[in-house]
């Protein structure tokens, strides 16, 4: 069953518009009158206000401007008057009102999630695993105290007076001091907060005496010192606050960012008046309907807001729908049944060499390869390593036999011995391995050339990931729900074609994996009641499927993984499509999905899940990783209420929901026009597809990654296949539209630089101080250079990009070459004289940061140029950020091809300055 306090209808509103916990649901929790956040209370008292201030009044649905035009203080009257309490001299000064508005702000922007001294810092992997293990214990313990619960209430009815059973359940739930641990209350007091934050700084900003200088003020200072125009009152009912310019933009630029995390174009509607000092919107009223969600569970009614039109050209309709139909639905020249072959091969080399040396050892293919969800031209091999020594190795652990950190030493040792077994295998059977021991699934990254009909050489590249069999059962899953319609398939196949060609599509680039995508064309089509919740638990009540402890896919990792098929739903005829739903064409159905996310899905504070299949899942349930400004999506099996919650939009960042937001604004507009267009061509139809879902192309020759499979992925594993972001620096980004040459072609080339994630990448034959490319697929070498891994010529080179048996060329000067090196490391004994340097790993400082970046969000920034040892950000003595960052990977490489490629780039509406730097790394 679902747990009610995860739905957002437990909340309600009292008289004055403040939002409370309902009365009937809050026995299980304990109860606080007006939820506020502790920096919003902070924020009342500092200005002597609190909830019931006559600032937070209403009057006829408008908000009352709290300050009078002619030199006093106004508060709102019963008839709408401005009613005179003293003059604006008289108020009393409150030093750090900025400072105070502007962490109120932040607190709310986090919904209310922690971020003190001790959260700054990144947590370990083995800290992380510790904390997992942690829960477990306590999901376990809390069960069992539920069961026998249930068994004393089902066998005793009364107890008598002095022996009520001890509430063991708090015990366990409530293991932290914060009062807002429950989501209900946290959400509640988010978006009370936010309501505060509003009536109280808008009028200040929009104050007409905020540069008065012929305001005198009694009890502080004034702003006509030396006649300065670049003060301002800050003017409040009790205090008043003198602030510089600097401060002044400061709080502007985060009260705006504010409201457009809310709403596009909010800012400029919160601040229209009507005259005599009200607001045209009342913030009470604006809060309020966001929480009105009653209209959001009628699938009907939500069918129609997104699929209506006054008029509909039907020809287009039918002339979109032929065209989705004749990209998706079918193979059409057998390229998929020979890639079935290549992927065949590739299985079977791998499993021959890893089961040579591991007996018992599983390998499974998951993400699009499973799920038939990939799109033609992108094809790279996801597979799931199943070994029986880490099986056990995993229940020691969990059992807390051995420790976290013993646990990922061993791991890691494993991991090592699979690479060495796959690199002796046949020699070079498969290429450019690199192992990736510190993300949150282990992964081996590599290629082999198996007859990929999809590549020029037949390469084909894969990952094997460990202990991840959960993304096994979630491809599954996807596979079931595509099977219920052929447009469901082709929905998913749009949207994910959509998300890739605007770039939207990279959980490395700070956007939504093309698994978070899926998922949310699942959500989408459950809320208008186009497919059942295959894994409700009422569901699989009904059709008799019943956890089995000895089927290993019902329990992965402590996790239930079982749901209902497609073909189990079906026949038992126990649910049925919307009546509305069952004539809907995939045009229709792709306009209403970008018309559900870009203007219907309230996602400041919903979390999309398809395990609810309805809008009710609060977005605060996902503890530490929600976030206002974005959009959440749960995780179908790791769940929120689970040991290992998974919010599948944690890696998005700020500058990558804007872009998400403005393509999804943009293709319902494109669509919608097209939709409408009377006068429409076959030629308009055609630049439409080209420019919302594919390229004119053959889609034959794309040879970009595929990242269905990309859930569960560790966010650091960069992938050689992907595209520069979209706001890289042009020059730094010398490849983005072209493909990369080979050395035929650039003979003699001069300060030449290799683009360093390219397919197919070529080293320049007498390249000075020329950039080599350290994880190039079919790297052309220098014809005279020993074993292929130097240029001859290249002067003081110190970079070995694929070096295996550890020879330079005859004639390099000053090369150093790390035996056995693996896939771009440097040498150990290279000379790097640079600020910053740790073990041969130049530290990397970051400036020109915006003062919102968080440690994660620059870790995930940097994390697509190699596997990050650890992030920081400088603050100061008040844990105020300075602008600054550092970064330490654990490849010198990493660091240096940070430096060449993210310095200059865009990062938060902030132009980025990398370069080495000394870092106040603690050893």
């Amino acid at each position: 069953m679902s747990c009610p306090p995860l739905h957002i209808n437990r909340l309600s509103l009292d008289s004055n518009g403040w939002i409370i916990q309902e009365v009937a649901s809050t026995d299980d929790v304990a109860v606080i009158e007006k939820p506020i956040l502790p920096r919003c209370q902070r924020l009342l008292d500092a200005l002597q206000l609190s909830l019931s201030s006559d600032v937070f009044s209403t009057l006829n649905g408008t908000t009352v401007n709290e300050h009078g035009a002619d030199g006093g203080v106004g508060v709102g009257g019963n008839e709408g008057d401005v009613v005179m309490v003293e003059p604006l001299g008289n108020l009393v000064h409150q030093v750090g009102l900025v400072d105070k508005i502007i962490s109120a702000i932040e607190e709310i922007r986090r919904l209310g999630n922690k971020r003190g001294k001790g959260n700054r810092h990144r947590v370990g992997k083995v800290a992380s695993l510790e904390n997992q293990r942690r829960l477990r214990q306590q999901n376990e313990q809390k069960k069992l105290v539920q069961q026998a619960s249930t068994m004393t209430t089902s066998t005793t009815t009364t107890l008598e007076d002095g022996e009520e059973a001890p509430d063991e359940d708090e015990e366990i739930l409530d293991d932290d001091d914060d009062e807002f641990e429950v989501p209900e209350l946290k959400l509640a007091a988010v978006f009370n907060s936010l309501r505060v934050v509003i009536d109280i700084t808008r009028p200040m900003l929009d104050h007409p005496q905020c540069q008065d200088l012929g305001l005198q003020m009694k009890n502080g200072p004034s702003i006509q010192k030396s006649g300065d125009k670049n003060r301002y009152y800050l003017l409040s009912k009790k205090v008043y606050f003198c602030v510089g310019y600097n401060g002044w933009r400061r709080l502007k630029f985060s009260y705006k960012n504010l409201l457009e995390d809310l709403q596009e174009g909010l800012p400029a509607r919160m601040s229209k008046q009507v005259g005599g000092g009200r607001y045209e919107i009342a913030a009470k009223d604006w809060v309020a309907n966001l929480f009105n969600h009653e209209q959001y569970l009628n699938k009907e009614h939500l069918a129609t807001r997104c699929m209506a039109f006054p008029t509909l050209n039907s020809a287009v309709v039918s002339k979109l729908n032929a065209a989705l139909i004749d990209r998706f639905d079918h193979d059409r020249d057998g390229m998929q049944s020979l890639l079935h072959r290549s992927i065949n091969k590739l299985h079977q080399h791998l499993s021959n060499a890893i089961s040579r040396r591991f007996n018992g050892a599983r390998l499974t293919v998951y993400g699009s390869c499973l799920s038939g969800l990939a799109l033609e031209g992108s094809h790279d091999v996801d597979i799931s390593i199943y070994l029986p020594q880490l099986d056990r190795l995993k229940q020691d652990f969990d059992g807390g036999t051995i420790s976290a950190a013993e646990y990922e030493k061993k791991m890691r040792k494993t991991i090592f011995n699979v690479r060495d077994i796959l690199q002796n295998y046949r020699s070079e059977q498969f290429l450019d391995l690199f192992a990736v021991t510190r993300a949150r699934v282990p992964v081996i990254k590599g290629s082999m050339i198996a007859q990929n009909p999809h590549t020029p050489d037949g390469s084909l590249a894969f990952d094997l990931c460990f202990l991840n069999e959960i993304a096994v059962v979630n491809s599954s899953l996807l596979k079931e729900y595509s099977l219920f319609d052929k447009n469901v398939r082709l929905l998913m196949l749009s949207v994910k074609s959509f998300a890739k060609k605007n770039g939207i599509a990279s959980a490395a680039e700070g956007t939504l994996s093309s698994y978070s995508w899926l998922n949310l064309v699942v959500f989408y089509l459950q809320c208008i009641g186009m497919v059942p919740v295959l894994n409700c638990p009422k569901m699989m009540e009904s059709h008799g499927l019943q956890y089995d402890p000895s089927n290993p896919w019902h329990s992965i990792n402590g996790l239930q993984t079982l749901y209902l098929t497609k073909d189990e739903v079906m026949q038992k005829n126990m649910w049925q499509r919307a009546p509305h739903e069952i004539h809907t064409n995939p045009a229709m159905l792709l306009y209403g999905f970008f018309n559900f996310y870009s203007s219907i899905f309230p996602h400041q504070t919903v979390a999309a899940s398809i395990r609810f299949g309805e809008m009710s899942l609060q977005k605060t349930c996902l503890h530490q990783s929600s976030k206002l400004w974005r959009i959440c999506v749960e995780d179908p099996f790791e769940t929120c209420d689970s040991h290992c919650p998974h919010d599948l939009g944690c890696h998005v960042l700020e500058n990558g929901q804007k872009n998400i937001t403005a393509c999804l604004k943009q293709a319902k507009s494109m669509l919608g026009k097209m939709l409408q267009n009377d006068m429409a061509s076959e030629g308009d139809l055609s630049k439409l597809l080209s420019n919302l879902l594919w390229t004119t192309t053959n889609s034959k020759n794309v040879n970009a990654k595929d990242s269905v499979g990309n859930q569960n992925k560790p966010a650091g594993a960069v992938n050689k296949h992907q595209n520069a972001p979209r706001n890289r620096a042009s020059r730094q980004n010398v490849a983005r539209e072209r493909q990369p040459q080979s050395a035929a072609h650039q003979p003699h080339a001069s300060h030449a630089k290799i683009v360093p994630n390219a397919q197919n990448g070529t080293i320049v034959p007498r390249a000075q101080n020329g950039t080599v490319v350290p994880n190039a697929q079919k790297g052309m070498i220098h014809p005279n250079s020993l074993n292929g891994v130097v240029v001859s010529n290249a002067q003081n080179e110190k970079i070995a990009p694929n070096a295996q048996n550890g020879t330079g060329g005859p004639t390099a000067q000053n090369t150093r070459i790390l035996p056995h090196a693996q896939i771009g490391k440097i040498a150990p004994n290279a000379q790097i004289r640079k600020q910053g340097v740790k073990n041969n790993v130049p530290n990397v400082r970051v400036g020109n940061l915006s003062y919102d970046t968080t440690w994660k969000e620059l870790k995930n920034l940097f994390c697509r140029i190699g596997e990050v040892e650890r992030s920081d950000i400088a603050t100061n003595s008040r844990g105020r950020s300075l602008g600054v960052g550092f970064i330490r990977y654990y490849s010198a490489e990493d660091a240096k091809r940070a430096i060449v490629e993210l310095d200059g780039v865009e990062f938060m509406g902030r132009p980025l300055e990398v370069k080495m730097g000394k870092a106040p790394f603690k050893k």
